[in-house]
């Protein structure tokens, strides 16, 4: 009987279910031993875990190799403790175990039953009826990175075109926009700079309306200016400007002259169920001649507000409806979570609102009641923190209280009912390097369409002088399952 006849007779052994070895999915008597499958068997309650995972086997004279090509096995999994399954041609399989003298040596291998430590390649050993031995090398390939980690680079060497905090900012197609604002006598002068790499911002060309707090919100590929404060060079005094302008590129603006007839500035907007809502904001105090008188009056804002608008490219609508008395009217975070709007903080009448409200059609709000919360779960900077919706959560940057600029970033995983620093929540993968990122507030964060995490500038306060020192930094982040 020839080779070929053996290999023959041995396949319609394995067909007709005889098995040498009742222990193995096909055990084979040949003279060439050889392992024709490998896969890793899933623990208890965990269908696929490991057994999704694709094996090839490369039989050779020289080194025979089995391995997964991607690394498909999940990132922390106990590679320790795993059972597996081969189909051999041959006798028996054993594998390689190295003691704690060093000393390496082969033990028995049962299919779905041996628990091996695949930390490390592992050698398995399949031995012919006739005594004749292949070794393979098998390497079992998991991820080395956290997939909810984000990683976060300091943007070395980055100048940003201006430190105050007039310096706003917006994305558009992967593009970062910041635009400033200065001020030389009566008049206001804008600058408009792009990066794409947010480390060299380049000045644009732009005839975006001069002027301060310019609201822009990205909807539908296009940017829309909700109103902004100018100075009247005449009467030298601050007026609120309540138009809409529009604009596909962030650099050349339209006015829209279809735009109701606002009369506040300032507004919370947001894209959500494919329209724009625009809402809450302030008008100024008359006859201010300075931010601070236009902005407050014995330390309050000026209350009047609009009916919140919706515009769906084409046509604005006023839904009769306002926001909330309680729910910041500006400076806030607006975002979206879980198909719902959520507004976090702001300033009210009294100056400082530490609350988060959501909707679920943009016209009903509701207060999420963080009094009931334990107060170690609030969240507790209530000025100039920078809130963004990210993977599921709601994080949020920094902010100020009593003259304090923090250092904390803040998580939430159940639409703003509890906050927690990363720390508490046993998983320090969202935080900042210790010891480089600075404590700061009033820092313009921004996601962009590949779901970068853009945190800009900001200020710090100094603790002696009570002084903003403003930051030169931007950071980008972004998390590895992204």
């Amino acid at each position: 009987m020839n080779y070929k006849t053996k290999i023959l007779l041995s396949v319609m052994t394995v067909l007709a279910g005889t098995l040498f070895n009742s222990c193995m999915d096909t055990t084979v008597n040949t003279d060439k031993p050889e392992i024709l499958s490998f896969s890793l068997v899933d623990p208890a309650n965990k269908t696929g875990l490991y057994s999704s995972v694709v094996f090839t086997v490369n039989t050779n004279e020289t080194n025979s190799t089995i391995i997964n090509l991607t690394d498909t096995l999940p990132y922390s999994v106990y590679t320790d403790t795993i059972k597996a399954n081969f189909s051999i041609l041959g006798s028996f399989v054993e594998y390689s175990k190295t003691d704690d003298n060093g000393d390496t040596k082969y033990l028995p291998f049962t299919n779905n039953a041996t628990y091996l430590n695949f930390g490390n390649p592992i050698f398995f050993r399949v031995t012919s009826s006739s005594g004749i031995q292949r070794e393979y090398l098998v390497t079992v390939r998991c991820h080395t990175e956290n997939p909810d980690e984000i990683v976060w680079t300091n943007k070395t060497g980055v100048i940003l075109p201006s430190q105050t905090e007039y310096l706003k900012g917006f994305t558009l197609n992967n593009k970062l926009f910041l635009v400033d604002a200065s001020l030389n006598g009566s008049t206001i002068t804008n600058n408009i700079y792009t990066s794409t790499d947010g480390k060299t911002f380049s000045k644009e060309a732009s005839n975006l309306p001069a002027g301060k707090y310019h609201t822009i919100t990205e909807y539908n590929g296009k940017l829309y200016l909700t109103g902004y404060m100018a100075l009247n060079s005449t009467t030298g005094y601050y007026e609120a400007h309540p138009e809409v302008w529009i604009s596909t590129d962030g650099l050349q603006w339209t006015k829209d002259n279809s735009a109701p007839a606002f009369t506040t500035i300032f507004k919370q907007v947001i894209a959500f169920h494919n329209k724009l809502f625009v809402m809450g904001g302030t008008g100024v105090f008359a006859n201010a001649t300075t931010d601070a008188e236009a902005l407050y009056s014995n330390q309050l804002i000026e209350t009047t507000s609009d009916n919140i608008y919706t515009f769906d490219g084409s046509t604005w609508t006023n839904t009769n409806f306002k926001t909330p008395a309680g729910m910041g009217q500006r400076f806030g975070s607006m975002f979206t979570l879980n198909n719902k709007i959520f507004n976090l903080s702001g300033e009210t009448n009294d100056n400082s609102n530490l609350s988060i409200y959501a909707s679920e059609n943009g016209t009903y709000w509701k207060e999420i009641n963080q009094s009931v919360i334990p107060y170690f779960n609030r969240f507790s900077a209530l000025i100039n923190s920078s809130a963004i919706s990210y993977d599921n959560s709601i994080l949020i940057f920094g902010g100020e209280s009593d003259n304090i600029t923090e250092n904390t970033m803040l998580i939430s995983s159940n639409e703003g009912y509890n906050f927690y620093t990363p720390e508490l929540l046993s998983n320090n993968a969202y935080n900042f390097p210790d010891g480089i990122y600075k404590p700061r507030a009033g820092s313009i964060v921004l996601v962009d369409k590949s779901k970068r995490i853009w945190v800009i500038g900001g200020y710090s306060i100094n603790e002696s002088t009570h002084a903003k020192e403003y930051i030169n930094e931007v950071w980008c982040g972004k998390l590895n399952k992204f």
